[in-house]
């Protein structure tokens, strides 16, 4: 298995991501481990230095598609992602250390995936 790279926004990892109505119900975990972009990382000082990441979930059905951008099928395809199109969610996000991230990888792969997300970009 391939060591973990360092959390950095554009990443894909696995994570145990809790949706804000499933906060509001009382839950305090996800109800499963799925794909989210990393979009903050912070460096946190002690001993050892830890990260802080902000993530936003990958899914197949937003509640608000307006604030979603899809996922290039080239990554999805590296990350071994079913064909249905997927989504990163921008308006909700959950905020955590970086030591309860775990690299993406889908059940049947045998070795860890991770991939970044292309930033666009706009020729003049």
């Amino acid at each position: 298995m391939a060591d973990f790279p360092t959390p950095q926004p554009g990443l894909v990892v696995s994570y145990s991501y809790l949706w804000s109505e499933e906060a509001e119900r009382g839950m305090v975990e996800g109800r499963k481990d799925r794909p989210c972009a990393i979009v903050i990382a912070l460096d946190i000082a002690g001993d050892p230095p830890r990260k802080q990441v902000a993530v936003v979930p990958v899914t197949h059905s937003p509640q608000n598609p307006d604030v979603a951008i899809e996922i290039p099928p080239r990554v999805k395809q590296h990350l071994r992602l079913d064909g249905e199109r997927s989504l990163a969610v921008l308006d909700e996000m959950n905020r955590h250390l970086s030591t309860r991230l775990h690299p993406f990888s889908h059940p049947c792969a045998h070795h860890w995936k991770t991939a970044h997300i292309a930033q666009s970009r706009h020729d003049p």
